[in-house]
């Protein structure tokens, strides 16, 4: 099964991918400010997120 979810890096579907996920880092990104005024928390999260998908891989 993984090796049939593979995605080749580069190609239409995995920017597509990390683009929808991006979307959905963002939406929680901006639930979390509401909820707290912690936005140095919010900066980690999105220089998190790079390294995670690297680790997917």
């Amino acid at each position: 099964k993984q090796v049939e979810d593979f995605i080749p890096m580069g190609s239409k579907e995995e920017t597509e991918r990390l683009k929808r996920k991006g979307l959905n880092l963002e939406k929680e990104q901006v639930k979390k400010q509401k909820s707290s005024e912690e936005a140095p928390e919010i900066e980690t999260t999105t220089k998190e997120f790079p390294e995670e998908k690297i680790k997917e891989m």
